[in-house]
């Protein structure tokens, strides 16, 4: 059994918590002590971070099904980034004895578990070796997602959607022109209307 079903499965235990967060609430914030494993039942989750200059980057989106919390919670360390609600959200939240207890008994769990960090581990690898242009649709897709919905009165320039998904900004324009031709979103001016946001929410899942 995968830990994500593992997880919902415990929708009828006693020992688990479920939480509804509203629009642009904190699930956790950075320095927080794990406490629980995290799995959306609804909704959509976004990770973030701040740069020592105190710029906000988009790390990863989790949407229903997915689990978060996991990297903080293994390792016992503070949280090292915001988990943001950034719709109507629904979560499961697990004790986190309780996991601990269930990965030791159960290997595929433990195998699950460990399969994801090891895809997280290269997706950050990745990162690293080839960040501007490595999955640059999926990586603006979920900036455009993040920013339209946490900051949605905002008129995004291009230049700071480059920032934000730590690409250029030619090639952040290229890529709105390669969304647009899909329809998938319209441009006038400075705005950027989002049309289609299943077929964004689809490219920035292809990374996960």
């Amino acid at each position: 059994m995968q830990l994500s079903e593992w997880l919902t499965g415990q929708a009828d235990d006693s020992l688990h918590t479920i939480r509804e967060f509203k629009r642009g609430d904190r699930i956790y914030s950075t320095g927080d002590t794990p406490e629980y494993l995290y799995l959306v039942s609804s909704g959509l989750v976004g990770l973030t971070i701040l740069s020592p200059a105190g710029a906000e980057h988009l790390l990863r989106l989790f949407g229903r099904g997915s689990y978060f919390g996991h990297r903080s919670f293994l390792a016992q360390e503070t949280y090292h980034a915001d988990a943001i609600a950034l719709e109507p959200t629904r979560i499961y939240c697990v004790p986190g004895e309780f996991v601990r207890s269930a990965l030791k008994n159960d290997f595929q769990l433990t195998s699950d578990l460990l399969q994801q960090l090891a895809r997280d581990l290269g997706r950050a690898e990745r990162q690293r070796v080839d960040w501007l242009e490595a999955d640059v649709n999926s990586r603006v897709a979920q900036a455009l997602i993040y920013l339209k919905e946490r900051y949605g009165q905002h008129r995004w320039t291009r230049a700071e959607i480059a920032s934000f998904c730590g690409s250029t900004v030619s090639t952040v324009i290229k890529t709105l022109a390669r969304f647009e031709d899909q329809g998938w979103i319209s441009q006038q001016g400075r705005e950027i209307i989002v049309r289609d946001r299943h077929a964004l929410l689809a490219l920035s899942a292809e990374d996960s």
